[in-house]
């Protein structure tokens, strides 16, 4: 298992090779606190597809077209399954971008207990 040191390195060197995309933080919320501070720590690095609608972020492009795909097959019917994947696949191409993810999680078991002085 990587340190939290070597995923920062490895999201330089992305940085550093590929320096006209952005970097998202793409955050596991399942055990969030409701009032307070959690710790999160990173567990995956890559470069990813990403889209954004009003409601939530679509990582991954198989994700990001099925999302299209439904929203095509609710707003158009009468649409073929094939026109509706072509639609899909052409609004993936046009909005859809690539960025470096950095996945993090909450939901991990750590050695380290906070001490109150």
């Amino acid at each position: 298992m990587k340190s939290q040191r070597e995923w920062l390195q490895e999201i330089m060197n992305l940085s550093n090779k590929h320096p006209d995309i952005e970097i998202h933080f793409c955050v596991d919320s399942d055990d969030i606190l409701e009032f307070g501070w959690t710790d999160h720590k990173i567990v995956n690095v890559e470069i990813e597809a990403w889209w954004r609608d009003d409601d939530r972020i679509y990582v991954g492009e198989n994700e990001i077209k099925e999302y299209f795909a439904e929203y095509y097959y609710e707003n158009n019917e009468s649409k073929s399954e094939e026109e509706i994947e072509k639609l899909a696949n052409e609004k993936y191409e046009k909005e859809a971008k690539e960025v470096i993810c950095v996945y993090t999680s909450a939901n991990y078991k750590s050695n380290n207990s906070l001490k109150l002085k």
